[in-house]
């Protein structure tokens, strides 16, 4: 494959290859019958396949369920969620504290309910592989989230939970191309 040496390549590139699976996803999503069947869903994190999403490639069946069964258990908090940060926080709230169901269960289980809710991401939330990348683009890793409009001009029409998609997929890419700009920059 060609280097991908520009923001703007990582995007054309990340618009024919990655947002076709992130959009597979959405649909998946957006096809559950009800809430009960898109926590089911989003829990258990399986493709329309059975196979297990690549994020959750490590994921245990009894961590997923016991996430899923506390979810169910508060299905009208899930339902009045507002907004996707308060659904995110709800999730977090709710199964962070599970053994074996981290940052990215918590994030990706969140953003797959808010598929199905029609509720998206304002900011690009960190966790594992997007954190990564963000670091390597030059934010805090400390962060929980970054607003689309702190990363460069190339990004800002990206909707965030694309965005998070790229920092993880092309954390590789974007850190080359942001050291080749760094050193393109004239000195004072």
């Amino acid at each position: 494959m060609k280097k991908l040496e520009t923001y703007a390549e990582i995007l054309a590139h990340y618009e024919w290859q990655g947002r076709i699976a992130a959009l597979d996803e959405i649909r998946w999503m957006r096809e559950s019958v009800d809430l009960r069947d898109a926590i089911v869903r989003a829990a258990e994190s399986r493709k329309e396949n059975g196979a297990l999403f690549r994020h959750q490639r490590h994921l245990e069946d009894d961590r997923a369920a016991e996430g899923r069964d506390l979810l169910l258990a508060e299905i009208e908090e899930v339902a009045i969620a507002g907004d996707f940060h308060e659904l995110f926080l709800f999730v977090e709230k709710l199964v962070g504290g599970v053994d074996g169901l981290k940052e990215m269960f918590v994030y990706d289980v969140a953003y797959r309910i808010g598929a199905f809710r029609d509720i998206w991401p304002a900011h690009v939330y960190l966790h594992r592989g997007t954190r990564d990348g963000a670091v390597v683009m030059g934010f805090d890793g400390t962060r929980q989230w970054i607003d689309v409009n702190e990363f460069p001009a190339e990004f800002h029409q990206t909707e965030a939970h694309f965005l998070e998609n790229i920092l993880c997929t092309h954390r590789d890419d974007l850190a080359v191309v942001r050291k080749r700009l760094a050193k393109a920059k004239p000195r004072p």
